[in-house]
Parts: structure tokens; sequence; C-alpha cells
């Protein structure tokens, strides 16, 4: 923790962290130029605060969004795995890049 900066926290948890990235209307604009995989891993605590990057609702709209666009999105959800999931489980975490990386080659990308 001696590398933990503070404000980059309290950007999160206080909302400011997107003030000036409006996150929807990337995802609209089809930044993504190629087919996406968004992974889901466990969010809420026991008191119900939310303790990753997305919510489950929020992923599903990730891939809402993402869809419109006509662009291909794969979804993966795993809701018994800590947000971190490539630290707390790489064997479920590993495959899943390498699955991802192997779809990507094949298209040329």
């Amino acid at each position: 923790m001696k590398e933990y900066d503070p404000e980059w926290g309290r950007a999160f948890w206080e909302g400011s962290v997107f003030a000036s990235c409006d996150h929807a209307r990337m995802l609209r604009a089809s930044s993504a130029r190629c087919c996406t995989r968004t992974t889901f891993a466990s969010s809420m605590k026991t008191d119900g605060h939310l303790l990753g990057a997305a919510s489950d609702v929020q992923a599903k709209r990730v891939c809402e969004l993402v869809a419109q666009t006509g662009n291909s999105i794969e979804y993966k959800s795993f809701p018994r795995t800590p947000h971190s999931m490539h630290g707390e489980d790489p064997k479920v975490f590993a495959p899943l890049i390498v699955e991802f990386d192997t779809k990507l080659k094949a298209l040329g990308r």
C-alpha cells in the first residue's frame, strides 16, 4: 500500500472519475474495432456496497451498448469469483485470456 493513491480511490468512491469520460457514449460510438469480451466477477459485499469495477447490471448494459453498434461481444460471468480474478483465481483467468487471444488470431487481429 506504499504506492496507493488516495485521490484515485476517492474519485471512484465519489464518482468523479467518470466526470470527463462518458462510458456509454464510448461504447455506443463503437470504439472497439473487433470482437469484445467482458468478464464479470463478484462485485457486491454482504453490506451491498460495490466492490468491483461494475455491477452485474452495468456489465449487462455494456453488452447491450456494444451489440447495438453491430460489433460482437462475449459476456462471461463468474459470480463466485472475486473482482480481482487474475490474482485470486489465475487458473480460471489465464485460460480466458488464452482462449480470447486464440479467437483474435483466428480473425487476423
